[in-house]
């Protein structure tokens, strides 16, 4: 694009930049959130997240990160047996995705194991419950 065309489009509109300018916040929020899943800070991201979705109850990308953001905070209760919270963040899950079949399968495991030892099955299942990253 030649040079001169953006200043004479900042120049033509400048109603724009409260337009641009809100983007931009909403896109350093998403940034912010990404770096949150990397550190696995999901918590966090939740609450980032959240302002967002009322902002864009529609947005399906910031439900998803939300949800996906739920799941991994599941896994982790699973793997410290904190089978509750495990229970907990996979409901979250499930009320906004019913047909999430991992979250499904692994709701249900917490149940199965709630007061009860930790045989092999248990140990392996959560060894491999993959982490979902943000998108």
């Amino acid at each position: 694009m030649a040079s001169w065309i953006l200043p004479a489009l900042k120049a033509v509109l400048p109603h724009v930049k409260t337009i641009y300018d809100t983007a931009a916040q909403q896109v350093a929020k998403l940034d912010a959130a990404k770096q949150l899943f990397v550190e696995h800070r999901y918590g966090d991201a939740i609450a980032n997240l959240q302002p967002l979705l009322q902002a864009d109850p529609a947005n399906k990308n910031i439900q998803r990160m939300i949800t996906d953001a739920h799941f991994n905070m599941g896994a982790a209760a699973l793997q410290e047996e904190r089978l509750p919270d495990a229970i907990q963040q996979f409901d979250e899950v499930l009320r906004v995705d019913a047909n999430d079949e991992l979250a499904r399968r692994s709701r249900e495991l917490a149940v199965r194991y709630t007061g009860q030892p930790k045989d092999l099955l248990y140990k392996i299942y959560v060894k491999y419950l993959p982490q979902r990253q943000a998108s």
